[in-house]
């Protein structure tokens, strides 16, 4: 059974535009992370870059416009901690969110001056990274 309604369209508010989707960069260099945030980032309609190295992420987030970072602390070369803190020197607003299997042997406020602004520990419940992504998502799309 169905209804059908007519309405009146003199009184409709102007329809808005959908927005650009909001970008994220992934920095892991496990390939599997990048896989399953890109998955839930298409799911969640957010736009997603990947980077599989701290140098490449680093230069992605410097050189290019993203709401959020999502970065794994252990990594060849370049750590996230040290990703996080370049791109505090440059885009001191841009929160980064740390993914690590390992202990973070920091303070919250060595964390907060290094740039980080969360830290998820692997493994991770999807739920959880994605509220966190909308915590982030949702407050840039406020300012």
């Amino acid at each position: 059974m169905s209804f059908k309604f007519k309405l009146k369209t003199t009184n409709l508010l102007p329809v808005k535009q959908p927005q650009k989707p909001l970008k994220i960069l992934a920095i892991d260099d496990q390939t599997v992370i990048l896989d399953l945030i890109t998955a839930m980032c298409h799911t969640l309609n957010y736009d997603v870059d990947v980077a599989e190295s701290g140098e490449k992420g680093l230069e992605m987030a410097l050189n290019r416009s993203y709401q959020l970072v999502l970065t794994d602390l252990s990594m060849p070369g370049i750590s996230g901690l040290d990703v996080a803190r370049e791109i505090k020197k440059h885009k001191s607003d841009l929160p980064v969110v740390m993914l690590t299997g390992w202990d973070v042997n920091l303070t919250d406020e060595e964390l907060a001056a290094a740039g980080i602004s969360k830290v998820v520990y692997k493994p991770f419940r999807i739920e959880q990274l994605v509220e966190i992504m909308k915590l982030y998502l949702d407050s840039s799309t406020l300012s």
